[in-house]
């Protein structure tokens, strides 16, 4: 009963903090969407230079005639947060829509929360629950689009040799890229036949191309793409160009191989250095809640904690900026 007594009046606070812990996470995922969308922005605006300023008119008058009331009343939500997400998942090969992942990722969230507060009646160790819920999925995620984009990456090499023979045998870039999307294997025949059924359903192949560069945000394929526009647009010899692009790309991937051996030590420790804290943290909030109770019990733990996470966001952003070498 004198258990029960202590144990009541913690109830509400803790609760506000999951609460708070919860839009916290939220927000964090809102600042680096944007930053992330703020980058390919820029991209969408250097390919639509290339485009020519009639099919951007015509473009235009077709989206005023597509809106709707929806569009009006959710624009950022709608066309920016489901379509960056639809497109994460698609290049990580996860066969699922932007809403059925959110409602998989809400789920995994709240009911193993729910049901480890309901039976254990720890609210720290349904925070704790609720935290991984909420990180993992998106960790899948990225890990899974890391991964194919580095065998898209090592598979461009190949395929623009492809599409130079190809052009050097009469046939045409789209026929080449059908060539692609035919024999080579994922991810960058399925990237390629993506181009080809948009082309097909009435988009141009300007646009398409457009589309797969804002898709993947990848250096190397916006090098491709512009190159494919220009030519299309000044003409020149293709399969060339293809070819110094097929070597800078070579070149780019084995600087990329050497500067990630020689960093491998610094992002090792800066993994290791700022996940163990938030690691170790966790698995006390779910197997000894007891022993980190006072940091959420009390006014001063609460502050140790929002500097403990201020600080290490801070670290975890100067080391990334140093281990992560652009070229």
């Amino acid at each position: 009963m004198i258990g029960g007594n202590v144990f009541m009046p913690l109830k509400m606070p803790i609760l506000l903090l999951i609460i708070f812990a919860c839009v916290l996470v939220f927000l964090i995922a809102t600042i680096i969407l944007r930053l992330i969308m703020s980058e390919e922005l820029i991209i969408r605006a250097r390919m639509n230079n290339l485009i020519s300023k009639r099919e951007q008119v015509i473009m235009k008058s077709k989206k005023r005639k597509g809106i709707n009331l929806t569009e009006k009343l959710s624009p950022l939500f709608k066309k920016k947060a489901l379509i960056y997400l639809s497109n994460e998942l698609s290049i990580a090969g996860i066969p699922l829509r932007a809403d059925e992942f959110l409602i998989i990722w809400l789920l995994l969230t709240v009911i193993p929360a729910g049901m480890i507060f309901v039976l254990v009646k720890e609210p720290i160790v349904a925070l704790g629950i609720a935290i991984c819920g909420m990180v993992l999925p998106m960790v899948f995620v990225n890990r899974g689009k890391a991964k194919r984009l580095n065998m898209l990456d090592k598979q461009l090499v190949d395929a623009l040799i492809i599409i130079g023979n190809c052009l050097k045998s009469g046939l045409t870039f789209q026929q080449a890229m059908e060539s692609i999307a035919r024999d080579m294997p994922e991810p960058i025949s399925k990237e390629f036949d993506k181009v080809l059924r948009e082309a097909k359903f009435g988009v141009t192949f300007e646009k398409a191309l457009t589309n797969m560069v804002d898709r993947l945000n990848n250096k190397d394929v916006m090098l491709l793409v512009s190159a494919v526009l220009i030519q299309r647009q000044v003409g020149g010899n293709l399969s060339e160009i293809l070819g110094n692009i097929a070597g800078t790309i070579k070149e780019r991937i084995g600087i990329k191989e050497e500067v990630k051996v020689l960093t491998s030590t610094g992002r090792a420790s800066g993994a290791v250095i700022g996940l163990l804290p938030v690691a170790a943290f966790l698995i006390l909030m779910v197997f000894n809640p007891k022993y980190i109770s006072a940091f959420f019990e009390t006014s001063q733990g609460t502050t140790m904690l929002m500097v403990a996470a201020g600080m290490e966001i801070i670290g975890f952003t100067i080391v990334s900026k140093i281990v992560n070498v652009k070229f």
